[in-house]
């Protein structure tokens, strides 16, 4: 119980003072991977505290949770390239009610930091995730083992499509497209755009 607190408590401060932010990602796989979350003695109140949603620690404020949201440790543990602590956080909220913790949370605690748009990456990430270990786990396995990225995985498995940027100068696009195309492909393409492009005049 008194370790649970101290792995706790020394997550909360890493992301209240935002010095250590880097720790963030194991300190969090240890509170997961050991349930330290679920039950323990706050040693500043001396009080127990228990939870049954991992999304209601994290919104908790310190003491007993980490004052944040889930948007904003999923962020952490993509900035710092953590699969393992991001698959950690899909797999511990993935049968909650609101996974991803948006506009769930009572506010910002000790100026730690705000979730925003760019956020609902990470979001993505943890249901890819979710969705590998569920449904392809020999696939999830690689990404875990730093083999393929969430999307590169994704497509594999089949239910996401790749997709290119494709330049907007018309002969530059042309020797993108060749390299990464084969001839069946453009050629069927190039007939879409042709009936499109007379349904569109019409």
């Amino acid at each position: 119980m008194q370790q649970n607190d101290s792995y706790v408590s020394e997550l909360a401060e890493a992301l209240r003072s935002q010095v250590n932010l880097s720790a963030v990602p194991g300190l969090l796989k240890q509170v997961i991977k050991h349930d330290m979350w679920r039950k323990r003695i706050v040693k500043q109140t001396k009080q127990p505290v228990e939870y049954q949603r991992f999304t209601d620690f994290v919104s908790d404020f310190p003491p007993e949770g980490l004052g944040t949201n889930m948007n904003v440790l999923m962020s952490l543990c993509r900035f710092h390239n953590d699969i393992e602590a991001v698959d950690l956080l899909a797999s511990v909220t993935g049968d909650q009610g609101n996974p991803t913790g948006n506009n769930q949370y009572s506010g910002n605690h000790n100026n730690v930091m705000v979730s925003s748009p760019g956020a609902k990456q990470g979001n993505s990430a943890a249901y890819t995730l979710r969705r590998l270990s569920k449904d392809f786990p020999a696939i999830h396995d690689r990404v875990l083992a730093g083999e393929l990225s969430p999307h590169r995985a994704a497509i594999e498995a089949g239910f996401r499509q790749r997709t290119f940027q494709v330049p907007t100068d018309a002969e530059a696009a042309a020797a993108y497209l060749a390299k990464r195309v084969d001839e069946e492909w453009m050629l069927t393409c190039c007939n879409l755009f042709l009936e499109l492009s007379e349904q569109v005049e019409k």
